[in-house]
């Protein structure tokens, strides 16, 4: 990552010195979800490992075996995604760097849900497990591990801020500058913004711009592996075309799309343990939820 970006740095929503001074403050007293692992598809615990993605038996090498995995991590969203109490205060303690004057984050998250408005169109884009990749002070990332923020958070879509030369090449798909799948993960930088009633502030993603995305999975041997282009698919919930146009897919187009993935593969048996082949790192709220 490069200590300058190209993105608009105005954040409409707060005031930059109200928000600069937030980060001078330590994130006390603040509710911090709990961690779990699931791993899914598993045919018995195997050895602790490093991967952060769903760990699969067999290597998916057609694409009804992709498109399974892709309902995988839809079902972990379906299942176990709740929203917390969390303000997600955590996020300004996490490192960052400043361009133009605010402060950027690069984060990740898998894609798992759309939401749309009264005519059909995506407004946002929902990414599980959401992390922050730790980066120095000019945005290079360094080997620190990534930290997870949240059990989810969401992407308005119109806050797209894309570059063109902040995509690395394996994302840009043939005649097109940029795409994005179900399962997905998905690299950005971004800025923050607070939401809410005055009295229940969150913290959220403001502007973004996405730098990579990868369809991954684990290995028994705790690898992570990424999907080749060629057996991708097509079903793409967003796409840049070479024109720098934005285009998503419909609200009929998505929910045919899910439906039929559980009709096809159903449900898929989920192992929570602290041992296997690869592993997904997700946080839930350790509140009852009402």
């Amino acid at each position: 990552m490069k200590g300058e970006t190209g993105m608009n740095m105005s954040n409409p929503l707060i005031e930059p010195d109200r928000f600069l001074h937030l980060l001078d403050k330590p994130a006390k007293n603040l509710h911090q979800p709990a961690r779990i692992r699931l791993f899914p598809d598993l045919d018995e615990p195997h050895r602790e490992s490093s991967c952060n993605m769903i760990s699969v038996t067999r290597q998916p090498t057609d694409p009804r075996s992709v498109e399974r995995l892709r309902h995988m991590y839809r079902l972990v969203y379906l299942d176990r995604i709740k929203r917390t109490r969390s303000n997600r205060f955590n996020l300004l303690d996490l490192p960052h760097w400043t361009a133009h004057g605010q402060p950027v984050w690069l984060m990740d998250g898998l894609v798992t849900d759309l939401a749309f408005n009264i005519y059909g169109h995506v407004t946002r884009i929902c990414l599980m497990s959401p992390t922050v990749i730790p980066v120095d002070e000019h945005g290079n990332m360094t080997d620190a591990d990534p930290e997870p923020v949240d059990t989810h958070l969401w992407l308005h879509v119109n806050k797209m801020d894309f570059q063109p030369g902040n995509v690395d090449r394996k994302s840009k798909p043939a005649n097109m500058l940029f795409d994005l799948m179900l399962g997905d993960r998905l690299v950005f930088e971004c800025t923050l913004n607070l939401y809410g009633e005055p009295n229940r502030r969150r913290v959220g993603v403001d502007r973004w711009t996405p730098c990579h995305r990868a369809l991954e999975y684990g290995t028994r041997a705790g690898r992570t592996r990424e999907i080749p282009a060629h057996l991708r698919g097509d079903m793409r919930l967003l796409a840049v075309t070479d024109t720098q146009r934005a285009e998503t897919i419909s609200e009929y187009d998505w929910h045919e799309y899910v439906g039929r993935l559980n009709h096809d593969y159903g449900p898929i048996r989920m192992v929570a343990s602290g041992r296997a082949g690869g592993r997904l790192d997700l946080l839930q709220d350790w509140y009852p939820h009402p």
